[in-house]
């Protein structure tokens, strides 16, 4: 009968090429490799190394049964390693970061999963602006992060959970808006009508900023900042209420707001879209809790922006 200890000896002499070594690697002696692998061969009915050679050399039997053992030991091995992964990953503790904005939105869907399918995990939430949650995560003061991509940090890896696209809200009574261009979805418009226009806008610090700078740089213009803050639902607000115009995530497009809504759009001629990622530490490893709640962020996001 063939078995995975089997399987190990025949892979340690293809490795090794001699009994001796193959025996040290196995924590055997030699005669009992021997004896385990003639008695192998006695009850499948064939020889699996050429007999009489100073070279180790395996019979073509040996060489089909060597190369479906190293299939079904590295199967073997990874199922063992997924089992163990599924273990862990149902206790423990696990600290992770995310904005204030994005965690008011998703961790109403991610959070009650989590707690019902892994009641023995205790959970640290941390909500805090995207550039300190990836600073927390380089000083081991959190697990994981879940923020914008762009700009990277070198020190950190990062893993796309979802795309979103950037809009232009914009006040629904601005003169601005005649410059529309129809659509089957949403309207667009060009950013380059808006070069003088009041405009609501997150405050440098944030990461979105390289990103907005970079679209008014190839709109040809600066803008006209009449507000700064530190949250997208204000920024969806202050459009509304006729402040200003300014930049929003797609998700907050049926997000109502008192009696009115800005005027959305797609930016005509240009890539507004993002991706929002998990970041941890460059040379470690998500833990099999981190990843758990990676897939499930990543389901939700999907989800979410779907129902938008």
């Amino acid at each position: 009968m063939i078995t995975f200890r089997i399987l190990e000896y025949l892979v340690a002499l293809a490795d090794e090429g001699s009994y001796s070594r193959a025996a040290e690697r196995l924590f055997i002696s030699q005669p009992a490799l021997s004896q385990a692998i003639r008695k192998a061969e006695m009850d499948i009915g064939v020889e699996l190394l050429v007999k009489g050679t100073h070279n180790l050399r395996f019979t073509p039997a040996g060489e089909l049964l060597l190369q479906g053992g190293r299939e079904l030991l590295a199967r073997r091995d990874a199922l063992g390693q997924r089992m163990r992964d599924l273990s862990a990953a149902h206790r423990g503790s696990l600290r992770f970061g995310i904005s204030p904005f994005y965690s008011k939105y998703y961790l109403p869907l991610v959070q009650p999963y989590f707690a019902r399918h892994f009641p023995d995990v205790r959970i640290q939430v941390v909500e805090e602006i995207s550039v300190t949650i990836e600073q927390m995560v380089l000083d081991d003061q959190l697990d994981i992060g879940f923020v914008p991509m762009e700009p990277e940090n070198p020190r950190l890896s990062y893993e796309l959970l979802h795309t979103e696209e950037i809009l232009l809200a914009v006040p629904p009574d601005s003169p601005v808006n005649v410059y529309a261009i129809p659509s089957p979805d949403l309207p667009r418009i060009d950013l380059r009508h808006f070069e003088g226009e009041p405009f609501v806008s997150l405050k440098p610090v944030q990461k979105f900023h390289s990103m907005s700078r970079r679209l008014f740089e190839r709109a040809g213009f600066s803008p006209v900042v009449v507000h700064e803050t530190m949250n997208w639902d204000t920024v969806n607000a202050l459009a509304a209420g006729g402040v200003g115009s300014g930049f929003v995530p797609e998700m907050l497009r049926n997000v109502t707001l008192f009696s009115r809504a800005p005027r959305y759009y797609r930016l005509e001629g240009q890539n507004a879209t993002r991706a929002y990622s998990a970041a941890w530490k460059k040379g470690s490893r998500p833990s099999p809790l981190a990843l758990q709640l990676m897939e499930l962020f990543r389901n939700n996001l999907s989800l979410l922006n779907r129902q938008t």
